[in-house]
């Protein structure tokens, strides 16, 4: 028993050294003009959503960090625009998220499952220019059916992802076309409706998630 308490003393004074000596590295590092810096861990290929297993932390020279991120947490969870090696410095620019912020792609703002598709639109189709990026949209469509006119909600709630002012007139505050992340069978059913008929947009209130049930017209 007396060998036991020993040898639990004795690593316990281990450890406390082990503790010291980091603690007293890692001061004289600040006090040298070091920071940690985050780096890959291992090679990590072009858009993989990063995990804190892909990352560590490593001393660098804060002359040299430049753009480098310092923070493990701020890196989690975003998505490599650009293959990463490993070792190399996380740089924030080379790395996208699903807000769609300026180093997003819009491929990144997608779920599983959904497309994006855009469709050109008018002030009237368009709802005069009142869409905002992160609305919602119905998407009707009008068409002949058996040589009848008739209208039908062909997409409900419909997250808009993107606006288009590259073609617009000079001047106006205007977009010609809006995109939208549907899933793969509303993208065919919009193709479609696009290629044979007309489309209108429909803007909903933000809190409102409801679908009706009645989603075809004929007079």
């Amino acid at each position: 028993m007396k060998k036991i308490y020993l040898f639990a003393t004795i690593f316990a004074i281990l450890t406390g050294l082990a503790v010291y000596n980091f603690a007293s590295k890692l001061e004289k590092h600040t006090a040298d003009g070091e920071i940690t810096a985050v780096a890959a861990a291992k090679d990590i290929p072009e858009n993989t959503q990063i995990t804190s297993d892909m990352l560590k932390l490593v001393p660098i020279q804060k002359e040299a960090a430049g753009k480098a991120a310092v923070d493990i947490s701020k890196v989690t969870g975003k998505i490599t625009r650009y293959p990463l090696v490993s070792g190399e410095y996380i740089i924030p620019d080379k790395l996208g998220d699903k807000t769609g912020g300026s180093n997003s792609q819009l491929s990144y703002t997608l779920e599983q499952g959904q497309r994006a598709i855009s469709l050109g639109v008018d002030d009237i189709t368009g709802i005069s220019g009142y869409i905002k990026k992160g609305d919602h949209v119905d998407v009707l469509a009008s068409y002949l059916k058996n040589s009848i006119q008739t209208t039908a909600i062909l997409v409900q709630n419909a997250k808009v992802i993107a606006l288009s002012t590259a073609n617009a007139e000079e001047g106006t505050k205007g977009y010609k076309s809006v995109t939208l992340a549907v899933s793969t069978s509303d993208s065919l059913k919009i193709d479609y409706a696009l290629t044979y008929g007309k489309i209108m947009l429909v803007l909903r209130a933000p809190l409102d998630s409801s679908n009706v049930s009645e989603t075809t017209f004929t007079p």
